[in-house]
Formats: C-alpha cells, structure tokens, sequence
C-alpha cells in the first residue's frame, strides 16, 4: 500500500480479494493437472507463491520446476554459461537493424555490471533499446533457456513446435504480458504461451478490474491475440477490447490493429477508462478514420495494448465483426 503501487483509490479494495481467489485458482489448475503435463515457476519468494510452489512440488514431483536464474546476469551466466550475455548483445544489434532503432548496443561486458543504467554511468551509449526492455529480455531469455534446460536434464520431452502453454500469475499488463510473450520468443515456440484473463490480475487500473473476458486469445495474423472484456459502471453496460503480440522478442517489429469503427461507436481510454485527454484537462477531439490501436508487449517494454472501449449503443456482435476484420500491420 506505498505510493508506488497504491495508484488509485480502489485498487487494494479490488485487487486484493481477486489475488485470493486467484491462489484458490491456481491450486485447483494444479490440482487437476493431467499427468503429462509439467509447470515452471519465476518465483518471487513472498510467502503466498512460496506455498504453491510447494503445493505443486507434491502434485507434480520431478515435473514442477522452478527458476534457477534469479538475480544478477551473472548469476545467469553461472548457470546458462558464459555464452549467455553475448546472445542478448547480438539479440540487440538484430533489434537496431529491425526496428530500425539508432545505434546503441550494451555489450556482454557491460551488462555483466549489474544495476548499471545509461543515467547512472555515461560511458554507456545513448540509443538501441530502452533499458527496461533490455533487463527484460534478459530475464526473459534466460527463463525461457533455463526452462529448456530443466526439462531436458529431467528426461521431460516436448517439442517447441507442437507444445501448449499456459502463463498465471500477476499481473495482466505487466509482467503477466511481458514475460510469456517474450518466453514464447526465447523457447522457440510455434504457437503463444496463452494468457488467461481469468487467471491473472489486472490490478494496474480500475476498468480492466471491473472487467470479465467474454473472448480469451483469439488468434490473429503474426501470432497476435485479441482480448473482448466485459465492462459495467454507472453508465451501464460496455465493451473492451485489447491486441497483444503471442510472441515477441527485442528484435522483432511491434504492430498496430486498424479497426473501421467510428468515433461515435467507440474510442480509446486508458487503464482508468477515460480518453487520454482527458489527463491533461481536455476535451477528447473527434477522430476522423479508423481507430489505430497499438498491439501490446507487456509493461516492461515501450509498447502498450490500447484500450478500445464501445460507446452505448454498440452491441457486441458488431463490435465483434469490426475486431475480427482488423487490419494488422508493422510499424
């Protein structure tokens, strides 16, 4: 409840009693799991996950594994080998040329300094990537590697082209978009690791907490998924939608969604339901075209999923056919 995650008045009341009956959900997903079926946890060493972990380790026994790459790159290193930090420099060179980004690669060495940033120590270079979406990639890869490796060494056979996979957890534009999305990327995989709405918490804002999915990871071109909420305040009943990349690493172009929908039929808002104009004080302006939603990578990365909100007199079937007939296109 500290400043940094206390961000609006209802989000303890909501989210809070929504975690606790996610930890319920989660033993049962465990519970039920088939005998085929194996589970890796990011661990964060609190009290709650620490208890499931141990729930699984009993139900799962050789097939419940658990990161073995937490803290420094480093500590990455000792267990992945020394080969692991010059993958992610040449991971970057690969994302300038792509997306077309200045030139500004952090060497292995440099990465190898942890908690180092480009404001902190000038010697870094300016451009490349953010720092954020370096560390993130970072750990992403490494537990994507180290998932790999764990199952190997247990004798658990899959193949990355024909595996499904599943992510739970917290939380919904954060670390529970980023990591999966990026996993995907680092494993290897054919098909997304799917995110379940309703085994996550979307605490980062009121709306999406107020919210219940209607449609969960409808595919759509370039591996990208669509999500349909269910959203109900004070002006009654309406409709969200979201696109997230399935999979996605540093060095891959983000895309937009063009959906043909009006203005007066439905705009975007932000995690607390208004136009973004509205934060600064002004009235939303009419758009002229059709709505351009970025297609989200997850909180650690620059790149958000838009919210598209219906106004009152859209139904969902028609909000529906316009998500389906979207445009997807790089940017």
């Amino acid at each position: 409840m500290d400043r940094k995650w206390n961000q609006f008045a209802e989000r303890i009341p909501l989210s809070y009693p929504l975690e606790q009956e996610l930890q319920r959900r989660y033993q049962h997903v465990i519970d039920t799991a088939d005998d085929d079926e194996a589970i890796y946890f990011l661990p964060t060493h609190l009290a709650a996950p620490d208890e499931i972990i141990k729930h699984a380790n009993v139900r799962f026994g050789e097939r419940s594994m658990v990161s073995r790459v937490e803290g420094t790159s480093l500590d990455k290193e000792r267990v992945l080998g020394t080969g692991f930090l010059e993958g992610v420099e040449e991971d970057q060179r690969e994302a300038v040329s792509n997306r077309g980004l200045p030139d500004g690669v952090v060497t292995a060495q440099e990465l190898l300094r942890g908690g180092v940033s480009r404001s902190s120590d000038p010697s870094l270079p300016d451009g490349g990537l953010n720092q954020t979406e370096i560390r993130a990639w970072i750990s992403a890869k490494a537990w994507g590697l180290d998932l790999l490796s764990q199952a190997k060494n247990r004798g658990l056979t899959f193949g990355p082209r024909t595996v499904k996979m599943e992510a739970f957890g917290g939380d919904w534009s954060y670390c529970g978009a980023t990591y999966p999305i990026a996993i995907g990327r680092a494993m290897g995989l054919r098909n997304p690791i799917e995110r379940r709405f309703d085994l996550m918490n979307p605490s980062e804002g009121p709306v999406l907490l107020q919210s219940e999915a209607v449609d969960q990871n409808i595919p759509m071109k370039d591996n990208i998924r669509r999500f349909i909420y269910e959203y109900r305040d004070s002006h009654g009943l309406r409709y969200l939608a979201q696109f997230f990349e399935g999979i996605r690493g540093i060095m891959d172009r983000a895309h937009k969604a063009v959906v043909e929908l009006p203005h007066k039929d439905a705009h975007i808002v932000n995690l607390w339901g208004f136009p973004a104009s509205r934060a600064i004080g002004i009235d939303e302006p009419p758009r002229r075209g059709p709505m351009q939603l970025s297609v989200g990578s997850g909180g650690q990365t620059p790149i958000p999923a838009s919210i598209a909100m219906t106004r009152d007199e859209l139904s969902l079937e028609e909000f529906r056919a316009a998500l389906v007939s979207a445009q997807i296109r790089l940017v």
